[in-house]
């Protein structure tokens, strides 16, 4: 291109960029006036202002639009051709005004004035080579500080943003004032109506096509009436609640008592209405499943139910004394296990340090619903086990426990003082000696009977415990406490830190009794039941069985199952409840061990007949994309027969032998189940060395059901030699030796759907989600009601 030529165009853009910034630098005004026009266009606030407001503010916004106008045309000025090549010379960088010298002419013609002339073009022709227009620097900056002009256009998009399609209707609205008459806004009325938080149903709303509702009982209707004069008024059934009003619209609420019809009214004209029929909400129920039984650690076991239309909500267990009716009942609290509509559960209470264990009392179960009505069971009349001293010392302790009087509190101290002289009759044991001194000074030192002799007697069974059993009954009594404390957080839904402290103390609780128990057979000199490694008494859920229960409950917890996680709190209950606390006879415990042995060699090879059941489904299946082939229950590479698993199934198939056979030798019973297994084993063989892949699977599957109810019929021989002290009395078959409900051949609580760490991961992620939402302050009343209920459930 030639270079005059591109300078000319370079120029000309130039011109343009000056041309623009002149003009906005004078009618920047008007673009702040004329957005604002057309922001009040598009709120659609003109046309409510009245026909002549609407027309001033038209006629003012016009007028001051023309002014500015006006003034910005009388200040207006082109800008000169010369200040064209200034912005292209600041904007390329040029010093010396290159452009105005290709105007200059050469002063002389001679040949040296031309030469020196054609080397001065070109060296500007050089400099010029790379030319452009930019941008003139700003003015703005000094005329508008504040910058409005921005503002107007970045509000003036924010509004079209949100009109959408209806910018066209609102600005021909603005346009055009109406001086007719203002119609009277229409009324609309929204009414619906919400169950109490404890039935679990969600919110009715009315006006959806229904005819009538049925609501429960203690529900409440709300109203929200818009565009009304008069007052407005809320009618459920005969009660009528006068709506508040405020800005147009009135709203407010009623509880519906009885059946009816809900409406709103307005001066006695009805707006909307619809009929409602309540339903009434029947009191809880509750009973005794089994009659109350002592169990061998001397606390008392109840088998509980109850039952109510929307779910109990609590359950209580009243004691009171037959003899003297005037006393205060005792209250112990009880777990609502399983649905809330129909609970069932089992409990344990150790009542042994009462003042009235070893009396008769009336034992009752109470219901409560969420609206707190409350159903009582049927009275069964009870002794409190108590608890046997076999120390003379303790004995005696005991005694002036059970009749300490506050009146005859002085004739207490001094027996007590007799008891603590003789010390030849507890080894004198300083811990004792200074137990009964200091029970002693507390009563005579008391002025009023409570709390002093509460305390005293706290002591006085802490000394006799120690004196009975040691280290063993207060490893007993801590982890009593530490299983009630759990029962109690879950039920009032405590705090994770809570829970997670409360998890870690119930593991030392386990494991400090289970060192005692182990460590009193040492000392006694009971070395049956001991393990090769030296362990205490072996039992069907060792120390390690017990902790993983323990996790387990405390993740089921977490994921937000807390039913599931109060039902195996309650196995767990019942394990401990059962571990056998005395010594065997050297005869039956040598029986019991091998028993056990048997038991753990036959799980284990239900065991691994599970793994090669799972080994042989996946084996079975066609890689992805691969069609299944060859004739029907046949997989692709059948032929070969499936070594591996054929060695796996036959190895498998000999260990059953050799355990059947070891069974017999020791003059056990050989059940038809494992003879059933073993020939189910057989066919799983013969079917795998054909290629047969789903007739091996159903014969293995078989294999494995057989071996599990051998699992279970031995579970129940065990229970019906009884076990040792701890054992099932009467030969019952419903509960294995350590009282869990026998459900299926290892019952340790590993039948339990733990959720895996993904859908840990997903629960965690809605209740974190659920709370965000809850203190979201924008979000609807309803919905945040809503979602508080839900965590508070859950």
């Amino acid at each position: 291109m030639n270079v005059r030529r591109r300078i000319a165009r370079v120029r000309w853009q130039a011109r343009m960029a000056l041309l623009g910034q002149a003009l906005w630098s004078a009618f920047w005004p008007g673009q702040i006036i004329l957005g604002s026009f057309l922001l009040l266009a598009l709120s659609d606030a003109l046309p409510r202002l009245g026909g002549w407001t609407h027309s001033t503010v038209l006629v003012a916004l016009a007028a001051a639009l023309g002014w500015t106008v006006w003034r910005a045309w009388h200040r207006f000025r082109l800008p000169p051709a010369e200040a064209a090549d200034r912005q292209v010379e600041r904007a390329s960088g040029l010093r010396h005004r290159p452009l105005t010298s290709l105007e200059d002419r050469p002063a002389t013609t001679g040949s040296a004035g031309q030469a020196l002339w054609g080397v001065h073009l070109a060296r500007i022709a050089g400099q010029i080579r790379r030319l452009r227009a930019g941008w003139p620097a700003g003015v703005m900056p000094s005329r508008d500080p504040w910058a409005l002009r921005i503002l107007t256009l970045v509000c003036l998009a924010t509004a079209l943003g949100m009109v959408g399609g209806d910018a066209g209707d609102r600005l021909a609205r603005a346009l055009a004032p109406s001086f007719a008459a203002a119609s009277p806004a229409p009324v609309t009325v929204d009414m619906w109506i919400e169950p109490p938080a404890y039935t679990g149903r969600p919110t009715l709303f009315a006006g959806g096509g229904e005819t009538s509702f049925e609501v429960p009982e203690g529900s409440t209707v709300h109203a929200r009436v818009a565009g009304v004069g008069g007052a407005a008024m809320l009618v459920a059934g005969p009660d009528r609640t006068v709506l508040e009003s405020s800005g147009g619209v009135a709203e407010g609420g009623a509880p519906i008592r009885m059946g009816g019809r809900i409406a709103v009214m307005v001066d006695d004209r009805e707006l909307a209405g619809w009929p409602a029929t309540v339903i009434p909400d029947s009191p809880p129920h509750a009973r005794f499943d089994m009659p109350p039984r002592a169990t061998q650690r001397h606390a008392f076991r109840i088998d509980y139910g109850g039952s109510d239309d929307y779910g109990v909500a609590a359950m209580r267990l009243e004691t009171a004394l037959v003899d003297e009716p005037a006393a205060e009942p005792l209250v112990l609290p009880l777990p609502v296990l399983g649905e809330p509509e129909a609970p069932r559960g089992n409990a344990y209470f150790d009542l042994t340090a009462h003042i009235w264990a070893g009396r008769e009392v009336i034992l009752q179960v109470v219901a409560v619903d969420g609206a707190g009505q409350e159903g009582e069971g049927p009275p069964l009349l009870f002794v409190l086990p108590e608890r046997p001293f076999e120390h003379p010392v303790a004995r005696a302790i005991v005694e002036e426990r059970k009749t300490l009087r506050w009146d005859g509190r002085d004739g207490t101290a001094e027996r007590l003082d007799g008891i603590a002289a003789g010390t030849e009759l507890y080894d004198g044991d300083p811990a004792v000696t200074v137990a009964l001194a200091v029970a002693a000074a507390r009563l005579r030192r008391a002025e009023r009977a409570e709390p002093a002799l509460a305390t005293v007697r706290s002591l006085l069974w802490k000394t006799a415990l120690r004196l009975e059993e040691g280290g063993l009954a207060l490893a007993d009594r801590e982890l009593r406490a530490s299983q009630e404390a759990i029962m109690r957080a879950l039920e009032k839904g405590a705090s994770a830190e809570e829970i997670d402290r409360l998890f870690d103390e119930l593991r030392r609780s386990i494991d400090r009794l289970l060192r005692e128990l182990a460590q009193r057979a040492g000392e006694s000199g009971d070395n049956a039941g001991r393990g090769p490694e030296g362990q205490g008494q072996d039992r069907l859920v060792d120390r390690e069985g017990l902790q993983q229960m323990v996790e387990r409950i405390r993740r089921l917890w977490e994921a937000g199952a807390r039913d599931e996680a109060r039902e195996l709190l309650s196995q767990l209950q019942n394990i401990l409840e059962n571990i056998r606390l005395a010594r065997m006879g050297e005869g039956q415990a040598e029986r019991q061990t091998e028993m056990l042995k048997k038991f753990k060699e036959l799980r284990e090879l239900g065991r691994d007949q599970q793994r090669l059941l799972d080994r042989t489904f996946r084996r079975g299946r066609p890689p992805p994309g691969e069609s299944r082939r060859g004739p029907q229950g046949s997989r692709p590479g059948a032929e070969s027969g499936y070594p591996d698993l054929q060695q796996a199934q036959e190895g498998l198939r000999r260990r059953l032998g050799n355990y059947m056979r070891s069974l017999g030798a020791g003059a056990g019973r050989v059940s038809e189940e494992l003879g059933r297994a073993d020939r189910s084993m057989r066919d799983a063989l013969g079917a795998l060395r054909s290629g047969k892949h789903g007739e091996a699977l159903e014969a293995q599957g078989q294999a494995l059901r057989d071996l599990q109810k051998a699992g279970d019929e031995m579970l129940r021989d065990f229970a019906r030699e009884g076990g040792g002290p701890g054992g099932i009395a009467g030969g019952q078959s419903d509960f294995d030796p350590l009282g869990r409900r026998d459900g299926g051949f290892m019952p340790d609580g590993s039948d339990v759907v733990l959720p895996g760490e993904d859908s840990f991961q997903r629960a965690r992620h809605i209740r974190d989600e659920l709370r965000r939402r809850v203190g979201d302050e924008t979000r609807p009343p309803p919905e945040r009601d809503y979602i508080e209920r839900l965590l508070r459930r859950f």
